[in-house]
C-alpha cells in the first residue's frame, strides 16, 4: 500500500509539472477570435401561394431565417405531364443545381448563398423535356447493341 501511495504522489507531482509547463508555453500566444457565420435569410414559399412563381410582389412572400446547418437558398421547379408547374423557394442544407427528368416529371433546382437570393426563376432556363431523355436513352441502347 505504501508503494501505491508513493506512485500516486509521483503521478500527481508529474501532472502538476506538466500543467505548469503548458501554462508557461501558452503565455506567449494571443487570443484567437473565431468568426461566427451570419444567419442566411431566404424566401420561403410553395406554389399554393401564387406569388411564389411570378414573384410579382416580393413583400407578400415570407422570408425565413435559415437554421445554422442550412447554407443555401434554393428554388425548385417541378413540371409534370399535365403541364402543371410547381415552384418551391426555401432554405436547404444541401443543393445540387440542374434538372432531372423521370418519366413525365422534370425537376429543376437552382442554388445560391446570399440573403434572399432565391428571388429569380433561373431554373426556367434549364428545362429538359422527357422527350430528349427518351431519345438519349434510345441512342445509348442502340450503341450498346451494335
Amino acid at each position: 500500500m505504501h508503494v501505491q501511495s508513493e506512485v500516486l504522489v509521483s503521478l500527481i507531482v508529474l501532472l502538476l509539472q506538466i500543467g505548469r509547463q503548458v501554462t508557461a508555453d501558452l503565455q506567449g500566444y494571443k487570443t484567437v477570435e473565431v468568426a461566427v457565420r451570419q444567419p442566411l435569410f431566404c424566401y420561403d414559399c410553395y406554389e399554393v401561394e401564387k406569388n411564389c412563381q411570378s414573384l410579382a410582389n416580393l413583400t407578400a412572400i415570407k422570408v425565413t431565417k435559415c437554421r445554422d446547418y442550412e447554407r443555401f437558398c434554393k428554388v425548385r421547379r417541378i413540371n409534370n405531364r399535365k403541364s402543371q408547374t410547381v415552384f418551391e423557394r426555401t432554405c436547404s442544407p444541401d443543393c445540387t443545381p440542374g434538372c432531372t427528368t423521370m418519366l413525365f416529371r422534370t425537376q429543376c433546382v437552382s442554388c445560391c448563398t446570399t440573403d434572399k437570393c432565391n428571388s429569380d426563376n433561373s431554373v426556367q432556363r434549364h428545362h429538359v423535356t422527357w422527350h430528349w431523355t427518351l431519345v438519349a436513352a434510345l441512342l445509348v441502347l442502340i450503341t450498346n447493341v451494335m
